[in-house]
């Protein structure tokens, strides 16, 4: 017989229950969470260059603005640094 895994309730984004964990995770900081839907997110990923995450959402720093991989804000771009629409980073 086929074996059925349910996954675990979390109870948001910003929390994450990894496989056969039986455990509730709250996303590291510049982590954002996969998986599963928004309740029921199953592990995290670090954040990418250009974009910052808080609470275990992902969000496109604005333009003028960039970041590193793993940060929770973006940074504005100093003068003499020209941005990059396409990979959001000066």
């Amino acid at each position: 017989p086929k074996r059925t895994v349910n996954p675990i309730t979390c109870g948001s984004i910003a929390l994450f229950c990894p496989s056969n964990a039986g455990t509730v995770q709250a996303a590291g900081e510049g982590n954002y969470t996969v998986g599963g839907t928004e309740t029921t997110r199953d592990g995290q990923h670090i954040c990418e260059a250009g974009f910052y995450c808080v609470g275990g959402t992902k969000t496109k720093c604005k333009e003028g603005w960039f970041s590193t991989e793993g940060q929770s804000s973006c940074a504005p771009c100093k003068q003499y640094m020209e941005y990059d629409e396409a990979s959001g980073e000066c």
